[in-house]
């Protein structure tokens, strides 16, 4: 028998989220706002289709990769990141946030509404917008127009990572968001499970 899900080792970790319909600057951590107030300078950030992501998004996707030393088709070839943003092009609740310098992209993010939850699936961003505030701006701009959305009454930035990175905690924290209680559990197809049956929660 498959083991029940109170036997399932499961990581603690947590979700990123925002709940607060009177979201503003003055929720930001001071320098968070700084880097803000800076990026509004010379960024703007508006809501694009998947479209326009498609054309513009994919050397984000490939500096990102390139900075985080791995690789992900989706994000790095022309065909598969064609099928995702074909995908979100067709997902009811699907969009995109993306702050621009002048007429090009520097960041984006796209989310996704379940009742009334949204959710922020990933952002990737070019090398150049890590100097200028962007991405400071794009999430703040995100929070701060989803929450006031109707219907919308919390928006996330997506799980910690395991294992958590104290940089990416400490820039969601700074824009606001409080770490919800979350757990990741790992299901093993059976051939498969069979590798740790000397483990205790996966015996039959």
């Amino acid at each position: 028998r498959q083991p029940t899900l109170q036997r399932v080792p499961r990581v603690p970790s947590g979700l990123w989220a925002r709940r607060d319909p009177s979201y503003g600057e003055r929720s930001l951590q001071r320098q968070f706002r700084q880097h803000v107030e800076h990026a509004k300078t010379t960024q703007t950030v508006r809501e694009i289709d998947f479209d326009d992501l498609y054309r513009w998004g994919l050397e984000s996707n490939r500096e990102t990769l390139r900075r985080q030393q791995r690789d992900d088709l989706y994000f790095s070839s022309h065909q598969r990141w064609k099928q995702l943003c074909d995908a979100g092009r067709r997902s009811s609740g699907a969009g995109v946030f993306a702050t621009f310098s002048a007429d090009e992209l520097t960041t984006y993010m796209v989310y996704f509404i379940v009742g009334d939850t949204c959710y922020g699936l990933f952002s990737k961003s070019r090398t150049q917008a890590r100097k200028t505030g962007a991405n400071h701006l794009l999430y703040f701009i995100y929070t701060q127009t989803m929450l006031r959305r109707p219907g919308i009454t919390g928006v996330t930035a997506g799980l910690q990572t395991i294992p958590p990175l104290d940089t990416v905690d400490r820039f969601k924290r700074h824009a606001g968001y409080s770490l919800e209680p979350h757990h990741t559990g790992v299901f093993l197809r059976p051939w498969f499970r069979g590798e740790f049956s000397d483990w205790p929660d996966w015996q039959t």
